[in-house]
């Protein structure tokens, strides 16, 4: 927490298990926080979506009404509150409203049946399914991924900001009603790009409407964990989430590369395995992958070679090197330009590079993208190493991940400054 009026931190406070926070808001008084935030099962198997067991769509509420900080869930059997997002606590403080993106809804919560509910179970009741009857009065329907919320000065409207529709919706407060849509200027007919848009966000395809692709992928990034997926059999094969940006020219998918394209990718093995439920018509599934295609590199990592700086053009030359420090040459496939040569840095192969671990069921990994390799930690297949410093410090003993045990420190750090340019 911030003291807008020193500039200062003045707390801090821990969301325990939260892969995201998106908004955070206060009472009027200063005496109640509340924090919008998705709670990833990751350790838990996938095939317990049908248990409730993938996500868990939560509030942590914190101040002094609160005392200590207490998670508490949104969720409801049959009535998920996928990703919820924007929050805002009514100036009386009789009420707290959530948009939820995956569902495309926004919660009303009574905040002294919320209360009661705190003081008769005051530790975290993050996955019961049961709770949120008692304290969520209401949920309206709305655009496709509704974000922003603002109350009027009255309090008796609403504005609920709809991303995907380029609406707003107006709530009247009194009735939890939507009483009007205000159409922005926007296309009259949904293009294939935002139809696809459309479908990676929302929660509607899924089991319960439990889950989205933006799940995993958060505004179409990812969220940095290892997964459990059933197909490979519980407990093994653990996954590292990967990138999804820029995939043009990045194909096979899969950490295996078992999915050599993105309609093998999206199409039934997600029915299967991830929503339990209906697949996408084709038409729904070409537009996805449109989208998918298009999505763009965040800017600007990648510098222009005049703009290296002599760590980084030290550490290009490492990169490219066809000879150890000892004038050893380096076999072809062990040059770390081979596999990740070209604009993306992969060259779409799949190699042993030593790190199999006995839960694996195969020892042959696909070359990832370098595109923005610094912003995608944890790294190598199941996510073991933390830093790209650990790839080669912690799991490339035998110098099968490209020849680097004849660096020094400050040479590894030097290859590593280049990467982070990617």
């Amino acid at each position: 927490m911030i003291d807008a009026t020193r500039g200062v931190v003045v707390d801090r406070i821990l969301l325990r298990d939260v892969a995201h926070g998106f908004h955070a808001a206060f009472s009027r008084d200063g005496r109640l926080g509340v924090v919008a935030q998705l709670h990833p099962k990751n350790l838990v198997p996938l095939a317990h979506l049908e248990h409730g067991g993938a996500f868990a769509d939560t509030l942590t509420l914190f101040g002094a009404d609160i005392g200590s900080p207490v998670e508490v869930p949104l969720d409801e059997l049959e009535r998920y509150a996928v990703r919820p997002f924007g929050v805002v606590i009514a100036p009386d403080k009789s009420h707290i409203y959530v948009s939820c993106q995956g569902s495309e809804v926004v919660l009303v919560v009574d905040v002294a049946r919320l209360m009661e509910f705190v003081h008769r179970h005051p530790g975290s009741s993050a996955s019961d399914l049961s709770a949120s009857s008692q304290y969520v009065s209401a949920r309206v329907a709305v655009g496709h991924d509704p974000r922003g919320l603002l109350l009027t000065p009255d309090s008796r409207r609403l504005l609920v900001a709809n991303r995907l529709d380029d609406t707003i919706s107006v709530i009247d407060t009194r009735s939890d009603r939507v009483v009007r849509t205000v159409q922005l200027r926007s296309p009259r007919q949904v293009s294939v790009q935002r139809h696809g848009e459309q479908t990676f966000y929302t929660a509607r395809y899924s089991f319960q409407g439990q889950i989205g692709c933006a799940n995993c992928h958060i505004d179409s990034t990812f969220d940095g964990l290892t997964w459990d997926l059933e197909p490979d059999g519980f407990g093994r094969d653990i996954v590292d989430n990967r990138l999804i940006e820029d995939l043009r020219g990045t194909e096979p998918y899969k950490w295996n590369g078992g999915n050599p394209n993105l309609p093998t990718e999206c199409g039934p093995r997600t029915e299967m395995y991830f929503w339990r439920s209906e697949n996408y018509d084709s038409l729904t599934l070409t537009d996805l992958i449109v989208y998918l295609r298009g999505l763009p590199r965040r800017p600007a990592r990648l510098l222009s070679p005049a703009e290296l700086t002599p760590a980084q053009e030290r550490g290009r030359t490492l990169f490219a090197r066809t000879v150890d420090k000892f004038g050893k040459p380096i076999s072809e496939a062990n040059r770390c330009s081979y596999c990740h040569g070209g604009p993306k840095g992969t060259n779409q192969r799949s190699f042993d590079v030593g790190t199999r671990r006995p839960t694996d069921n195969g020892g042959v990994f696909d070359t990832p993208q370098l595109t923005n390799v610094s912003l995608t930690a944890p790294y190598l297949h199941d996510g073991s190493a933390r830093t790209l410093e650990e790839i080669w410090t912690r799991f490339n003993p035998e110098d099968k991940h490209g020849r680097t045990n004849d660096l020094t420190k400050d040479e590894l750090n030097d290859l590593i400054e280049y990467l982070r340019t990617r």
